[in-house]
């Protein structure tokens, strides 16, 4: 991937924060964050995360404007943030859960963090983790980190499913459909993004627990640019900002956006492009977030998403184009500019436009749910936009839809296409210029025999580990394997055909306790730190050990009070009793799928 970037050279990156010292010119210092931190002995709720403000005005270090420290470039460490391109490496994509702290990552909490660095001048997104695994058996360790391996704070032995956007047994979690969003735009305009640079406002906030400054940067080059907003906080929610309005002073010209102030909604994040190109057609901006196009070379569909309380309005040079249609909309002219309002989101084309060259442009505007629902697709070279709830993967030119949900496999489709399914799919009529097809799954019933072994013993008190000073004190220990011979057990039985005919099977356990572990036989198959979520377990890795030997569950009990952190939201209600160990419900989950082909019907239309 790298020789055919372009990269013929060994590229030498290296982790650039906490005082880190690199050579100078030689790499490239990445930089990073987390929407929490599992390593931290706290047993509190953190403050709000630094990474939620834009970092053009101090290095990511904290250091003054434009330098890092550390490195080995000057006699007094210090080398310019110019010398370097702006990578990240380690982007949470979520957060994995310790014994000594639980935090509970939620779908909205990922998004605004690549959208943060994006519009700080970042131009490499990595993150860590995108997708949780599993720990292999080693063959003299378990391989997990733990207070007793000199890491922070104790692991679980077998999952790392980090909350991620793609979870432990590749389920998609809720944040990956909102980052994808910013993955496409990066697709298809990054090449306009990538030489642009961040432009503070002459007001920005002092830290990151100020409430009252807005959140905004702009990135540009010349007359182009792009200006993201970011009004969401994990766990300390902000207030909505009233009679936003930003004044963008550009070498040509000085721009106000939008027309008339607007309101930023409490928790929303989102961009708008400023002077954009499409296709010959000057966007001069919009209160919409371009997401994708697809362009046959004669005409083109631009995809943008509105953002919820903020009105859509579309703004274009009118000496760039020949006419303007809007059949559901407001078009206006004004000095030079036509104004297109009063637009809602929906499948039809929202905004028509000929350009001086002759080339018609579509302009699709998307809500929320419905661009978090679509995926771009390449099959045979030609690009399609895919519509659809279930999950969806690409493998060569199969397309591959997945879903826990046996009616959620009705997808709409654009460009029409001609379809070749291996399950029965039907055209079910036109979805604004989407075709839409519906498939039939037939329901699987999975019955679970589930036996209540014993009950588990009192709990000795929690263990506490050394301090460490950087991690801000001692940190609780988590059990040990001695410990779960007085574990409350369950056990568990499925059918052996359980997974004929779907694509796998999930358990879903809803459970109140400490640490719940998950056997066959001797085997440890799979662990939990208890957080308040339901503890996901797909078996089509372990089969099919698991379904002819059955499984044990295993539960540790909670004690009321113990020295962990769990969210307060989570915590259960223990009332008089001292601690728990007891299972709410276990429900068996089949996970169904359909795979169909695609390739271009004719001309996009």
């Amino acid at each position: 991937m790298a020789i055919e970037a372009g990269l013929d050279v060994p590229l030498y990156t290296v982790t650039g924060w906490d005082n880190a010292t690199y050579p100078p010119r030689e790499v490239i210092p990445v930089f990073g964050g987390y929407p929490d931190e599992f390593w931290s002995a706290s047993r509190e709720e953190l403050p709000p995360d630094p990474e939620g403000v834009y970092q053009f005005h101090v290095a990511p270090n904290g250091a003054p404007a434009g330098i890092l420290q550390g490195s080995t470039d000057k006699p007094n460490n210090e080398v310019k943030l110019s010398h370097y391109p702006k990578f990240t490496a380690e982007l949470g994509g979520g957060m994995q859960v310790a014994y000594h702290r639980r935090p509970l990552i939620g779908e909205d909490d990922i998004a605004p963090m690549p959208l943060v660095q994006l519009g700080s001048g970042v131009n490499l997104l990595g993150y860590y983790m995108f997708q949780g695994g599993i720990n292999p058996q080693g063959k003299l360790t378990t391989l997990q980190e733990s207070q007793a391996t000199d890491y922070p704070n104790d692991l679980p032995v077998k999952s790392y499913d980090f909350q991620a956007p793609l979870r432990e047994f590749g389920q998609m979690n809720g944040s990956f459909r909102k980052i994808k969003l910013i993955h496409q735009f990066v697709a298809d305009f990054g090449r306009y993004l990538a030489p642009m640079t961040a432009v503070a406002p002459d007001i920005v906030p002092s830290s990151a627990k100020d409430t009252t400054t807005p959140r905004l940067v702009a990135r540009t080059q010349g007359d182009h640019g792009f200006l993201f907003f970011n009004n969401y906080v994990r766990n300390s929610p902000l207030p909505e900002h009233k009679g936003v309005q930003v004044v963008l002073k550009l070498p040509s010209e000085t721009i106000k956006v939008p027309r008339e102030p607007y309101n930023i909604p409490s928790q929303s994040s989102f961009f708008w492009p400023v002077n954009l190109d499409l296709g010959g057609a000057s966007l001069k901006y919009a209160t919409s977030q371009p997401l994708a196009k697809i362009d046959d070379g004669r005409q083109a569909y631009y995809f943008f998403v509105a953002t919820e309380g903020i009105p859509p309005q579309f703004v274009f040079a009118a000496h760039t184009i020949k006419s303007v249609d809007a059949k559901s909309g407001r078009v206006s002219r004004q000095v030079g500019r036509v104004f297109v309002d009063g637009l809602n989101p929906s499948t039809n084309v929202a905004i028509t436009v000929l350009t001086r060259t002759d080339k018609t442009l579509h302009i699709m505007l998307l809500s929320e749910n419905q661009a978090e629902n679509s995926c771009k697709i390449s099959v045979k070279g030609r690009d399609f936009m895919l519509m659809t709830s279930a999950d969806v993967f690409i493998n060569g030119e199969s397309v591959h839809l997945r879903s826990r949900d046996a009616n959620a496999f009705s997808f709409s489709i654009f460009p029409e296409a001609q379809i070749a399914a291996t399950a029965s799919l039907r055209r079910s009529g036109p979805d604004g210029i989407f075709a839409r097809y519906s498939s039939s799954v037939e329901p699987k019933q999975i019955a679970v025999h589930i036996e209540k072994v014993r009950d588990a013993d009192p709990s000795p008190a929690v263990k506490m580990g050394k301090a460490l000073g950087w991690r801000g004190g001692a940190a609780a220990l988590a059990p040990d394997d001695h410990d779960f011979e007085k574990a409350a057990v369950w056990r568990l039985k499925l059918p052996q055909n359980a997974l004929d005919g779907v694509s796998d099977v999930f358990l879903d356990i809803h459970y109140f306790g400490d640490v719940a572990r998950l056997y066959a036989g001797a085997q440890l198959l799979d662990d939990n730190f208890f957080n308040g979520s339901r503890w996901e377990v797909g078996l089509k890795r372990f089969a099919p050990q698991a379904l002819t030997e059955g499984m044990e569950l295993k539960v540790l009990p909670l004690r009321k009070g113990a020295p962990i952190f769990i969210p307060k939201r989570s915590r259960p209600e223990f009332g008089a009793t001292p601690e728990l160990a007891d299972v709410k419900a276990i429900k068996v989950s089949p996970e169904y799928e359909i795979t169909f082909t695609s390739a271009p019907a004719g001309p996009a239309h």
